[in-house]
Protein backbone atom coordinates (compact mmCIF):
# COMPACT_ATOMS: atom_id res chain seq x y z
CA UNK A 1 0.00 0.00 0.00
CA UNK A 2 2.66 2.10 -0.26
CA UNK A 3 3.13 2.30 3.49
CA UNK A 4 6.34 2.17 5.48
CA UNK A 5 7.45 -0.15 8.34
CA UNK A 6 9.44 2.50 10.62
CA UNK A 7 11.57 -0.30 12.02
CA UNK A 8 14.62 -0.90 10.36
CA UNK A 9 15.36 -4.76 11.37
CA UNK A 10 14.03 -5.62 7.79
CA UNK A 11 16.90 -4.01 6.10
CA UNK A 12 18.59 -6.85 4.46
CA UNK A 13 22.21 -7.78 3.75
CA UNK A 14 24.14 -5.49 1.50
CA UNK A 15 24.37 -5.99 -2.20
CA UNK A 16 27.95 -5.58 -3.81
CA UNK A 17 28.24 -3.50 -6.94
CA UNK A 18 29.20 -5.57 -9.79
CA UNK A 19 32.14 -3.37 -10.51
CA UNK A 20 34.32 -2.65 -8.61
CA UNK A 21 34.32 0.55 -8.26
CA UNK A 22 30.68 2.35 -9.73
CA UNK A 23 31.27 5.80 -10.76
CA UNK A 24 28.57 8.71 -11.43
CA UNK A 25 30.38 8.73 -15.22
CA UNK A 26 29.36 5.71 -16.04
CA UNK A 27 25.73 5.61 -14.88
CA UNK A 28 26.06 9.19 -16.66
CA UNK A 29 26.60 7.43 -19.63
CA UNK A 30 23.24 6.84 -21.86
CA UNK A 31 25.13 3.59 -23.52
CA UNK A 32 24.85 1.64 -20.09
CA UNK A 33 24.05 -1.88 -20.03
CA UNK A 34 20.74 -1.60 -18.51
CA UNK A 35 21.88 -4.85 -16.64
CA UNK A 36 24.47 -2.93 -14.65
CA UNK A 37 22.55 -0.02 -14.05
CA UNK A 38 19.90 -1.90 -12.14
CA UNK A 39 22.99 -3.37 -10.43
CA UNK A 40 24.47 -0.17 -9.12
CA UNK A 41 21.15 0.98 -8.29
CA UNK A 42 20.56 -1.97 -5.85
CA UNK A 43 24.08 -1.70 -4.49
CA UNK A 44 24.43 1.94 -3.62
CA UNK A 45 20.28 2.64 -2.81
CA UNK A 46 19.35 -0.19 -0.36
CA UNK A 47 17.67 2.12 2.23
CA UNK A 48 15.79 5.78 2.89
CA UNK A 49 14.33 6.99 6.35
CA UNK A 50 11.48 9.45 5.42
CA UNK A 51 10.32 12.33 8.36
CA UNK A 52 7.51 13.48 8.31
CA UNK A 53 4.09 14.76 10.94
CA UNK A 54 2.00 13.51 8.38
CA UNK A 55 0.84 9.47 7.51
CA UNK A 56 -0.56 10.82 4.52
CA UNK A 57 3.14 12.81 2.99
CA UNK A 58 4.76 9.39 4.56
CA UNK A 59 2.60 7.32 2.68
CA UNK A 60 2.73 9.62 -0.46
CA UNK A 61 6.63 9.38 -0.49
CA UNK A 62 7.07 5.60 0.14
CA UNK A 63 5.10 5.09 -2.83
CA UNK A 64 6.46 7.31 -5.02
CA UNK A 65 9.72 6.01 -4.13
CA UNK A 66 8.83 2.55 -4.44
CA UNK A 67 7.49 2.82 -7.76
CA UNK A 68 10.59 4.18 -8.42
CA UNK A 69 12.76 1.60 -6.47
CA UNK A 70 10.59 -1.42 -6.19
CA UNK A 71 13.88 -3.03 -3.72
CA UNK A 72 14.34 -0.40 -1.23
CA UNK A 73 13.31 -0.76 1.88
CA UNK A 74 11.97 2.02 2.85
CA UNK A 75 11.68 3.38 7.41
CA UNK A 76 9.27 6.10 8.49
CA UNK A 77 9.39 8.49 11.71
CA UNK A 78 7.43 11.65 12.44
CA UNK A 79 10.09 13.72 14.20
CA UNK A 80 13.53 14.52 14.25
CA UNK A 81 13.85 12.82 17.56
CA UNK A 82 12.49 9.84 16.38
CA UNK A 83 14.01 9.60 12.71
CA UNK A 84 17.47 9.97 15.55
CA UNK A 85 16.89 7.16 16.99
CA UNK A 86 15.51 5.37 14.02
CA UNK A 87 19.24 5.88 12.54
CA UNK A 88 20.93 4.69 15.38
CA UNK A 89 19.14 1.99 15.43
CA UNK A 90 20.16 1.25 12.01
CA UNK A 91 23.93 2.03 11.98
CA UNK A 92 23.75 -0.27 15.30
CA UNK A 93 22.49 -3.10 13.04
CA UNK A 94 24.55 -2.64 9.70
CA UNK A 95 27.40 -1.38 10.59
CA UNK A 96 30.15 0.72 8.20
CA UNK A 97 32.51 -2.01 8.15
CA UNK A 98 29.94 -4.45 6.79
CA UNK A 99 29.41 -2.11 4.41
CA UNK A 100 26.18 0.44 6.23
CA UNK A 101 25.67 3.58 5.42
CA UNK A 102 27.01 5.94 7.86
CA UNK A 103 23.69 7.06 9.15
CA UNK A 104 21.97 3.98 8.58
CA UNK A 105 20.23 4.67 5.23
CA UNK A 106 21.38 5.50 1.71
CA UNK A 107 18.76 8.65 1.72
CA UNK A 108 17.11 10.64 4.07
CA UNK A 109 14.41 12.70 3.48
CA UNK A 110 12.94 15.16 5.88
CA UNK A 111 10.57 17.92 5.81
CA UNK A 112 11.48 21.16 7.46
CA UNK A 113 8.56 22.19 9.15
CA UNK A 114 8.59 19.19 11.83
CA UNK A 115 8.51 21.91 14.72
CA UNK A 116 5.48 24.23 13.81
CA UNK A 117 3.38 25.11 16.81
CA UNK A 118 0.53 23.16 17.98
CA UNK A 119 -2.45 23.45 15.40
CA UNK A 120 -4.80 21.32 16.61
CA UNK A 121 -4.50 18.20 14.38
CA UNK A 122 -2.96 15.98 16.95
CA UNK A 123 0.02 15.70 15.27
CA UNK A 124 3.60 14.96 17.28
CA UNK A 125 5.69 18.16 17.40
CA UNK A 126 9.73 17.89 16.97
CA UNK A 127 11.94 20.47 18.98
CA UNK A 128 14.14 19.85 16.10
CA UNK A 129 13.43 21.13 12.48
CA UNK A 130 14.22 19.00 9.21
CA UNK A 131 17.29 21.76 8.70
CA UNK A 132 18.34 20.99 12.19
CA UNK A 133 18.34 17.01 11.68
CA UNK A 134 19.93 17.84 7.87
CA UNK A 135 22.67 20.23 9.41
CA UNK A 136 23.36 17.42 12.59
CA UNK A 137 23.72 14.63 9.77
CA UNK A 138 25.97 17.28 7.41
CA UNK A 139 28.73 18.22 10.19
CA UNK A 140 29.12 14.18 11.16
CA UNK A 141 29.38 13.74 7.80
CA UNK A 142 32.40 16.58 7.09
CA UNK A 143 34.14 15.11 9.45
CA UNK A 144 34.13 11.61 8.48
CA UNK A 145 35.08 13.09 4.88
CA UNK A 146 37.92 15.37 6.48
CA UNK A 147 38.86 12.48 8.19
CA UNK A 148 38.46 9.86 4.93
CA UNK A 149 40.67 12.27 3.03
CA UNK A 150 43.83 12.39 5.63
CA UNK A 151 43.47 8.66 6.08
CA UNK A 152 44.03 8.11 2.59
CA UNK A 153 46.80 10.69 2.02
CA UNK A 154 48.57 8.63 5.49
CA UNK A 155 47.92 5.22 3.75
CA UNK A 156 49.50 5.75 0.34
CA UNK A 157 52.55 6.47 2.00
CA UNK A 158 52.23 3.18 4.17
CA UNK A 159 52.02 -0.33 4.00
CA UNK A 160 48.57 -0.45 5.31
CA UNK A 161 44.99 0.01 3.93
CA UNK A 162 42.48 1.49 5.66
CA UNK A 163 38.80 1.79 5.63
CA UNK A 164 35.56 3.07 7.58
CA UNK A 165 35.09 0.52 10.73
CA UNK A 166 32.84 -0.22 13.22
CA UNK A 167 35.06 2.05 15.89
CA UNK A 168 36.25 4.53 13.05
CA UNK A 169 38.95 4.20 10.71
CA UNK A 170 40.56 0.70 10.76
CA UNK A 171 43.73 -0.73 9.08
CA UNK A 172 44.97 -4.09 7.87
CA UNK A 173 48.54 -5.00 6.77
CA UNK A 174 48.50 -4.53 2.94
CA UNK A 175 49.80 -3.09 -0.13
CA UNK A 176 46.04 -1.75 -1.39
CA UNK A 177 45.82 1.77 -1.17
CA UNK A 178 42.34 1.52 -2.87
CA UNK A 179 40.88 3.28 0.14
CA UNK A 180 36.94 3.16 1.04
CA UNK A 181 35.18 6.60 1.42
CA UNK A 182 32.03 6.24 3.93
CA UNK A 183 29.12 5.20 2.52
CA UNK A 184 27.21 8.56 3.16
CA UNK A 185 23.45 9.15 2.84
CA UNK A 186 21.94 11.74 -0.08
CA UNK A 187 20.24 14.08 1.91
CA UNK A 188 16.74 15.76 1.02
CA UNK A 189 14.66 18.57 2.52
CA UNK A 190 11.11 19.12 1.86
CA UNK A 191 8.52 21.50 2.06
CA UNK A 192 5.49 22.82 0.95
CA UNK A 193 6.79 26.12 0.63
CA UNK A 194 10.27 25.86 -1.17
CA UNK A 195 10.54 29.00 -1.65
CA UNK A 196 10.61 29.83 2.04
CA UNK A 197 12.46 27.20 3.36
CA UNK A 198 14.69 26.24 0.54
CA UNK A 199 17.81 28.48 1.17
CA UNK A 200 17.44 27.21 4.50
CA UNK A 201 17.44 23.48 4.11
CA UNK A 202 20.38 24.00 1.08
CA UNK A 203 22.67 25.94 4.02
CA UNK A 204 22.01 23.03 6.53
CA UNK A 205 23.65 20.73 3.75
CA UNK A 206 20.77 18.95 1.71
CA UNK A 207 21.67 17.75 -1.23
CA UNK A 208 18.21 18.02 -2.81
CA UNK A 209 14.79 20.36 -2.27
CA UNK A 210 11.96 18.73 -3.11
CA UNK A 211 8.45 20.57 -2.96
CA UNK A 212 5.00 19.03 -2.16
CA UNK A 213 3.75 17.23 -3.59
CA UNK A 214 7.04 15.21 -4.49
CA UNK A 215 8.33 15.18 -7.92
CA UNK A 216 7.15 12.84 -10.59
CA UNK A 217 9.49 9.60 -9.60
CA UNK A 218 10.76 8.52 -13.03
CA UNK A 219 14.09 6.64 -14.28
CA UNK A 220 15.38 10.40 -14.84
CA UNK A 221 15.25 11.26 -11.23
CA UNK A 222 16.04 7.76 -10.22
CA UNK A 223 19.84 8.22 -12.14
CA UNK A 224 19.93 12.16 -10.82
CA UNK A 225 19.98 10.60 -7.59
CA UNK A 226 22.12 8.10 -8.06
CA UNK A 227 24.68 10.12 -9.87
CA UNK A 228 24.55 13.11 -7.05
CA UNK A 229 24.80 9.94 -4.05
CA UNK A 230 28.03 8.09 -6.07
CA UNK A 231 29.69 11.62 -6.65
CA UNK A 232 29.10 12.43 -2.82
CA UNK A 233 30.84 9.23 -1.96
CA UNK A 234 33.46 9.62 -4.01
CA UNK A 235 33.03 7.60 -6.61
Amino acid sequence: DGHADSSPEEVPKRITSPLSSPSAAVVSNSSVDPNVLQQIIQSELQTILIVDRYDLFLGLFAKGLKSMLPHVQIAVAHTAEEAVQIIDQARSLIHPEDGGATHGFDMIITEERLHSSDDGDGTQKSRMSGSDLIEAIAKEEKIMDTAASTVAKLSSSLPFSYSWGRWGFQHTKSHNTDNEKPRLPLLIGVSANPKEDGDRLLKAGSNFVWGKPPPTMNDKLRNELLVSLLKKRGK
